[in-house]
């Protein structure tokens, strides 16, 4: 009856039509969904943190020729595992018609693996803080990741893709659009079991710690003088990403001892215990 939906051109104009889009594929095929303002709210902040985490990784290829680096860190082959099984998740999805369940495993490997942990965990190697190969390294994944990314999103978020796309991959992929392009494979990305639990381990530890600075009324990015880390039975994988952890957390100087006493726990792995000083201001 009369009064009782909402315009399309009421969403577009107030959100944008690839917000609109991921709302009318978050249903289940065959199902009626019912609108909410909610849903189109969510999609918006996702296109908000995707375009602003093209805009980071893209202010830092800038002078990365697209060589490869001579070795990957352990946190760029588990972003790289991690997005083969996105892939491969994501073409099963769209293969048996399961969009909803398709957009939400892209939209959760983007925004919460690669926007709020890979790219919090490399910024002070892009940032000049590392070596120069391991700076190449962050650029080659983020590369790369980018790349995939948007070719999954395409279908769901013509609009914002295509414009990051011409931003910086058209030039270097000399095909005139996006939506020309093959769909993702998974062997594009080397798949990693260990990478992908070392990676988890190291993440887990970072952002334990992050978290703890702000319960303790810090800031997630406040300098710290000492980091003590006891990684109890993680020690290897640790080791692997101890840079990662100290360059993250702006730790000064990480000891790796054992503690006994007024430790904190990282959540998902409660035998890795860690506490830390905040730099006197």
């Amino acid at each position: 009856s009369y009064g009782n939906y909402i315009e399309v051109r009421e969403v577009v104009e107030k959100y944008c039509a690839d917000a609109l889009r991921q709302w009318a594929a978050s249903g289940a095929t065959g199902y009626d969904i019912r609108f909410r303002w909610e849903d189109v709210d969510y999609a918006w902040r996702f296109l908000i943190k995707l375009w602003n985490a093209s805009k980071f990784a893209l202010s830092n290829l800038a002078d990365y020729e697209g060589s490869h680096p001579k070795r990957l860190r352990v946190l760029d082959a588990w972003l790289l595992s991690k997005l083969a099984d996105t892939i491969e998740a994501t073409t099963s999805f769209m293969e048996q018609m399961r969009f909803n369940e398709a957009l939400e495993s892209i939209r959760d490997f983007t925004w919460h693996v690669f926007c709020d942990h890979y790219i919090e965990a490399v910024k002070y190697r892009l940032y000049g803080q590392a070596d120069d190969d391991s700076r190449r390294a962050s650029q080659y994944t983020l590369s790369k990741a980018l790349f995939v990314i948007l070719r999954l999103l395409a279908p769901f978020c013509p609009f914002i893709t295509e414009e990051i796309y011409h931003a910086y991959f058209k030039q270097r992929v000399g095909v005139e659009s996006i939506h020309l392009l093959e769909w993702p494979r998974p062997d594009e990305c080397e798949r990693s079991p260990a990478a992908e639990k070392a990676g988890s381990i190291i993440i887990s530890t970072i952002a334990a710690i992050r978290r703890t600075k702000i319960r303790s009324r810090l800031s997630p990015g406040c300098p710290l003088e000492l980091l003590q880390l006891d990684p109890g039975p993680y020690a290897d994988a640790l080791a692997e990403g101890l840079d990662d952890v100290k360059g993250t957390c702006r730790a000064r100087e990480v000891a790796v001892e054992s503690l006994q006493s007024d430790y904190y726990v990282v959540d998902e792995y409660p035998d890795i215990h860690f506490k830390f000083r905040a730099v006197k201001r």
